[in-house]
């Protein structure tokens, strides 16, 4: 078998399905309704993975926030996640892909006032319109996503906020794109996946008209990307000089490669442990393939 201190991430996918239905999306269809693994098998695969060395966990769902909607006394999502980051200890826990309508204020608290929890959220910005999101189907407004935003940093100032783009959408003419790029800039998100619409048979989406070229998709996805460039960079600027807990991952070709907490790729100078082991960094500076160089400090 492997051995443990070879161990770096884990992933528990402790929720199921979806009955959302954005309008682009066959996951209903094709994972069922949302089903929630139970308190104690999560805490169960918790312990499994602590004792086979793990030392960060990334806790995912196909529509995580829903976790518990569907068991009998309906636990939070916010409450499993603070009780499983005490039993992990002292590994971390990451939050994966979590959709906006879901981030509240006592699960941002949690991550908040909790020292195992990664200062890291992945929300699904889609489109900045507000009139493709209707479309869309998703459950907030422009200014409601980046209410949640501002409620994030308002708590935890570093916290990493990826997201992702869907261009191309029916519909989202030359405006609506825009809307979308200033919702970006004034997010400043630490990442940006952007993909281009596809129509999916069976899908409200594929039955509406205003079907963009894929040509236009692909340009508008290019366009995001590389805005999206700059985001990174800024927000991994802004973490220079600050010190970061972070996952050594592995040790190739004479370099110490590790992940910080805020999920930015890094490169120690040394290692105070083996593959695996969390330590303390303090980081220098930006190389020129984006990670960041950094001085490990302590174990």
């Amino acid at each position: 078998t492997e051995p443990a201190s070879s161990r770096t991430r884990a992933l528990i996918k402790i929720q199921n399905g979806c009955s959302h239905g954005c309008a682009y999306c066959i996951v209903p269809q094709a994972r069922g309704p949302e089903r929630s693994w139970s308190p104690d098998k999560v805490r169960r695969r918790i312990t499994a993975l602590k004792a086979q060395g793990y030392r960060e966990v990334v806790v995912t769902g196909v529509q995580l926030g829903a976790y518990g909607s569907d068991l009998p006394d309906r636990p939070r999502l916010s409450e499993l996640v603070d009780e499983i980051a005490d039993l992990f200890r002292p590994g971390r826990v990451r939050i994966s892909s979590i959709e906006p309508w879901s981030v509240d204020a006592e699960l941002i608290k949690t991550i908040a006032r909790h020292d195992r929890i990664c200062p890291h959220l992945h929300l699904p910005l889609q489109s900045g319109d507000n009139g493709i999101l209707e479309q869309m189907g998703r459950e907030y407004t422009a200014e409601g996503y980046q209410a949640v935003v501002d409620e994030i940093r308002s708590h935890i100032p570093h916290a990493a906020i990826g997201t992702d783009v869907l261009c191309g959408f029916p519909g989202e003419d030359e405006r609506a794109f825009a809307n979308t790029r200033t919702v970006l800039e004034q997010i400043g998100p630490a990442y940006v996946h952007a993909f281009p619409y596809s129509q999916r048979p069976g899908t409200p989406a594929a039955r509406l008209d205003g079907a963009l070229q894929r040509s236009v998709a692909k340009a508008r996805v290019l366009a995001i990307r590389e805005i999206g460039k700059k985001f990174t960079y800024d927000y991994r600027r802004h973490l220079l000089g600050q010190s970061r807990e972070v996952v050594i991952e592995e040790q190739r070709g004479g370099e110490i490669r590790a992940l910080t907490d805020t999920f930015v790729p890094a490169v120690l100078d040394r290692a105070f442990g083996a593959v695996g082991s969390l330590v303390t960094a303090r980081l220098d500076r930006l190389l020129d393939d984006g990670r960041l160089a950094a001085t490990c400090q302590s174990p």
